[in-house]
C-alpha cells in the first residue's frame, strides 16, 4: 500500500511537523557531504584531469607534477570511500531499525545484503587488483545493486510529488538493468550463448537511458525556491562551469579514441560515446549544477537529493569497483530517504482524518 497522504493509512509522518519532530529519514547522515565532495573531486581531478594531462598525446606536466596530482587524487579517493562508508552505516541503521512503515522482511533483507556487501567491499579494497576474482566483483556488484533495489522497494510506494518519485524510480530501474545486463554478459561469456551479448547490451543501454534522464531530475527537484536560492544557483553554476571546462579539455587535446577511453573509464557511459560524447559533458555539468544548488535548500530532504545526484554521478553508471560502488549505494539510499521524507512531510501538512470525522461532544 502506498504511504504518505492517504486518509485510511496511519502514515508514518503522523504529525511530524505539528509535533515539532523531524520527518522520518529527513536528516542528512553524518559525513555524507564530505563523501560527495571528495567523490566529485576524485571524479573530475583523477578520472578526467589527471588522465587528460598525463596522456601521451598531450603532456604539458612533468612526471613529478603528475605524481603529486596522483597523490592528492588518491587522498580524495580514500577520504571519499571512508566518509561514504560511515554515512552508509548511518543510513543502514535507519533502514534496519524497527519502523511502522518498513516491514520486517524488508529490514531483514537489507541487513542480510548489507552483511554481504560491506565485507566484500572491504576485501576488494584490501586485495591487490590481480587477486580480485570475477566472483568477488560479481558478489560486490550484485549485492550493491540488490541493496539499492531494496531501498527502492521501501521508498517508491510513498506518494511523493511526481518529479522526485520519477527520479527515484528511474534510478532503481537503472540499477536493476545494469546488474541484469552484467549477469547476462558474464553467463554468455561462460556458456558461449549467442544471444547473450545483444540481450545484455540492450539491457545495459536501457538502464543507461534511465540513469541519464532521472539523476538530473532528482537533483532539479531539490533546487531551492527561496532563502539561499540565488546563492545556491550561483555556486552551482560556478562549480559546474569549472567541471565542464576541465572535462571538455579532453575533447580538444585528445584524439577521438583516447577521449572515448577517458570518458568511458570515468563514467561507464557508452550509448552515445562515438557520435555525441559532448552530450555527456553537458550532462555532467547539469547534474553538478543541480546537485550543488540543492545543497543550499533549507530542507534536509532536498539537500539529500543534491548529495544523492552528486554521489551517483561520481559512482558512474553500472560501477564495479569498491571506489565507485560505495558512492552509488550511498547515493541510492539518500535518494530513497529523501523521497520518504518528502512524502511524509507532505502528508503531515494535511488535516488529520480523525479531526474531520470525530463528532463534537
Amino acid at each position: 500500500m502506498a504511504h504518505g497522504a492517504t486518509d485510511d493509512d496511519p502514515a508514518p509522518s503522523g504529525a511530524a511537523e505539528s509535533n515539532g519532530t523531524e520527518a522520518p529519514m529527513a536528516k542528512v547522515p553524518a559525513l555524507a557531504g564530505v563523501a560527495a565532495g571528495a567523490a566529485l573531486v576524485e571524479l573530475i581531478g583523477a578520472r578526467f584531469v589527471l588522465r587528460i594531462e598525463g596522456s601521451r598525446e598531450f603532456a604539458e606536466l612533468s612526471h613529478q607534477q603528475l605524481l603529486e596530482l596522483d597523490t592528492w587524487a588518491t587522498f580524495a579517493r580514500n577520504l571519499g570511500a571512508v566518509a561514504a562508508l560511515v554515512a552508509l552505516a548511518f543510513t543502514l541503521a535507519d533502514w534496519i531499525k524497527p519502523r511502522p512503515f518498513l516491514s520486517m522482511g524488508l529490514r531483514i533483507g537489507i541487513a542480510a545484503i548489507a552483511g554481504v556487501l560491506l565485507p566484500t567491499l572491504v576485501l576488494s579494497t584490501m586485495l591487490p587488483v590481480e587477486r580480485t576474482t570475477v566472483v568477488v566483483v560479481l558478489v560486490a556488484t550484485g549485492s550493491a545493486h540488490l541493496l539499492g533495489v531494496l531501498f527502492g522497494i521501501g521508498a517508491i510506494p510513498w506518494r511523493a510529488p511526481r518529479l522526485p518519485r520519477l527520479g527515484v524510480t528511474g534510478i532503481i530501474g537503472a540499477s536493476f538493468f545494469a546488474f541484469t545486463a552484467t549477469v547476462v554478459l558474464v553467463i554468455g561469456a561462460q556458456t558461449l550463448w549467442q544471444h547473450a551479448h545483444p540481450l545484455g547490451m540492450a539491457l545495459r543501454r536501457t538502464g543507461e537511458v534511465s540513469f541519464l534522464v532521472t539523476v538530473p531530475l532528482l537533483a532539479l527537484s531539490g533546487l531551492p525556491l527561496r532563502g539561499w536560492r540565488r546563492v545556491g544557483i550561483a555556486v552551482g553554476l560556478f562549480v559546474a562551469a569549472c567541471a565542464v571546462a576541465a572535462v571538455s579539455r579532453g575533447t580538444t587535446v585528445l584524439e577521438a579514441e583516447s577521449w572515448g577511453d577517458v570518458l568511458y573509464g570515468a563514467t561507464h557511459f557508452e550509448l552515445l560515446l562515438d557520435n555525441a560524447s559532448a552530450f555527456y559533458v553537458g550532462w555532467i555539468g547539469l547534474t553538478i549544477f543541480a546537485g550543488v544548488a540543492a545543497l543550499f535548500h533549507e530542507r534536509p530532504r532536498d539537500q539529500q537529493k543534491g548529495l544523492a545526484a552528486l554521489l551517483l554521478l561520481a559512482g558512474g553508471y553500472s560501477p564495479t569497483t569498491p571506489g565507485t560502488l560505495i558512492p552509488m549505494v550511498l547515493g541510492v539510499s539518500l535518494a530513497c530517504r529523501a523521497l520518504i521524507a518528502h512524502a511524509s512531510e507532505a502528508g503531515a501538512k494535511a488535516p488529520a482524518p480523525a479531526a474531520e470525522t470525530e463528532p463534537a461532544e
